[in-house]
């Protein structure tokens, strides 16, 4: 893994970090954030060219892209019980989320239903693109430079948590625990399927969570407002 690997690693483990990292420090500055269906659309540009490239990589390596797989019982268990831990233990943070943080919250989140649409089709391709590019392609390559599974799943997990600072550095804090555990749902199934499905649908529910959360905060957040409270 010589030249197009190093490239990766930058561009992938480097440069998009650094770059979200800077997105976040403008936005504490007072930068505007996009608009919604703008920040869904980029969001899904973003997505595509980073897994274009993440293809590009593996396939100048001669590994299959899509290789072949057989469902099993035990990745499907694997797969339900992770998504079920990671809703259980981060619903309690979407509601505080939710009435502590509602602005910052819903410029990146539905709080409409029609909203859903995207949002489905932004957790649809993260999910897969992510967990290629980072649980497979990067990883893969700090590993075979660094024989160490930890070290490897660590790297690569800094750097993916560093490409969402824009959630904010607990956010990215979260993100990187659970980037430790996608790496071990790959380690344990044999397969990067499983993680792209347990990302994707964790994505998803997380949306319609925020969505009914929005909604039925909404009373009260009006309530407040015409009556001074906070």
């Amino acid at each position: 893994m010589g030249v197009p690997a190093t490239i990766y690693i930058f561009l992938i483990g480097v440069i998009l970090p650094g770059l979200c990292v800077r997105s976040y420090f403008a936005l504490k500055a007072g930068g505007r954030f996009p608009r919604k269906p703008g920040y869904f659309k980029n969001t899904l540009i973003s997505l595509g060219v980073i897994l274009a490239l993440a293809i590009a990589t593996w396939k100048s390596f001669g590994l299959p892209i899509f290789p072949t797989y057989t469902i099993r019982l035990k990745d499907v268990a694997i797969g339900v019980g992770t998504i079920v831990v990671f809703a259980l233990v981060m619903y309690p943070r979407w509601k505080y989320k939710v009435t502590h943080s509602r602005e910052e919250v819903f410029r990146r989140v539905p709080q409409a239903a029609n909203e859903m649409g995207w949002w489905i089709a932004v957790s649809a391709t993260a999910g897969f693109a992510e967990e290629f590019a980072y649980r497979g392609v990067l990883f893969g390559i700090l590993i075979y430079r660094i024989p160490n599974w930890w070290a490897a799943a660590l790297l690569s997990a800094l750097s993916f948590a560093l490409a969402h600072a824009i959630q904010g550095w607990s956010g990215a804090v979260i993100i990187f625990f659970m980037s430790i555990v996608f790496q071990g749902v790959v380690l344990f199934t044999g397969t990067l399927y499983v993680a792209m499905a347990v990302h994707a649908l964790y994505d998803i529910i997380a949306g319609f969570a925020y969505l009914r959360l929005y909604k039925q905060t909404l009373p009260q957040v009006s309530t407040s407002a015409a009556t001074g409270v906070v």
